[in-house]
């Protein structure tokens, strides 16, 4: 240990462990890892994992907001700046190298699961003040109170699949998006329900001329 003393130094660990792990420094030095982490404990030197992108983690006190970036066996120094712009870039190829696959497994996913489709829409119409439907809906306090799972249980119980062009109603028109209160029902039918109450509401105005 006492020979360790004079290799594994504080000065030494601040510097080394910028660029190499505890494994690496431990080969180097002829001890075990763990003889490396016990002196950066005694250092107060944080410990991290070995990716290089972890700010401020075991680098000397005048170096502060920087990155590593390793590339072809090199080593960049990036400001948090530049470090946000890099993630960016990576994120973006990323999504386009996998948005053809992704959409796929999003439309297999719909396709086994049809009722999801039905639960989006009326979480939309009602939650949403930027759908179109959402004065009929939400705008007039119909609140959804409904989990995929009941959705799930309603196209079993109703049978959906059995009709051509299968959608959520409520009974109540008035009522709130429960489950004690919707059922599948032909599309056809349902907008001519729908037509009907929402004519209905809109002639519910109260007359402001001036009486004579």
């Amino acid at each position: 240990m006492r020979g360790l003393d004079k290799i594994l130094t504080k000065e030494f660990l601040m510097l080394e462990y910028v660029t190499k792990s505890t494994h690496t420094l431990a080969k180097e030095v002829g001890c075990s890892a763990n003889q490396v982490g016990k002196y950066l404990k005694k250092f107060n030197i944080p410990r991290r994992n070995f990716s290089g992108s972890q700010p401020n983690a075991g680098r000397p006190k005048g170096i502060k907001d920087t990155y590593i970036r390793k590339k072809d066996g090199l080593k960049y120094t990036l400001t948090p700046e530049q470090y946000k712009e890099y993630r960016q870039a990576i994120s973006k190829k990323s999504y386009l190298k996998n948005k053809e696959k992704n959409i796929k497994y999003a439309a297999i996913y719909k396709k086994n699961h049809p009722w999801i489709t039905h639960y989006n829409s009326a979480k939309y119409r009602c939650n949403s003040p930027k759908c179109d439907s959402y004065r009929f809906y939400g705008g007039r306090g119909v609140e959804f109170l409904m989990t995929v799972a009941d959705f799930r249980f309603l196209w079993f119980r109703d049978q959906a699949w059995l009709l051509k062009r299968p959608s959520i109603d409520r009974k109540d028109s008035d009522g709130n998006y429960e489950l004690d209160n919707c059922q599948f029902m032909e599309l056809v039918a349902n907008k001519k329900k729908q037509r009907f109450h929402n004519q209905f509401s809109a002639s519910k105005i109260t007359d402001c001329s001036p009486q004579t």
